[in-house]
């Protein structure tokens, strides 16, 4: 079975550890006055930055542009 990821609330966000050592955050979380959620959203290889963007995380389509980003 697959470990889980660890997500834990940090000042001003939340991370999500996972057992690989890839870190995604998610800080400074806002609705719109359109109810569109979004986050400063941070890709981590450890300690080295891959990716960092704001989006709607209710978008998929921005989600899949920022995960290819961080690949």
């Amino acid at each position: 079975m697959t470990e889980p990821p660890i997500m834990e609330t940090i000042p001003g966000g939340y991370r999500c550890a996972f057992p690989d050592g890839t870190i995604l955050e998610a800080l400074d979380v806002e609705r719109d006055r359109y109810g569109r959620l979004f986050a400063t959203v941070a890709a981590f290889d450890g300690e080295h930055l891959l990716h960092r963007a704001r989006i709607n995380l209710l978008d998929q389509g921005a989600q899949r542009d920022f995960h290819k980003g961080a690949s």
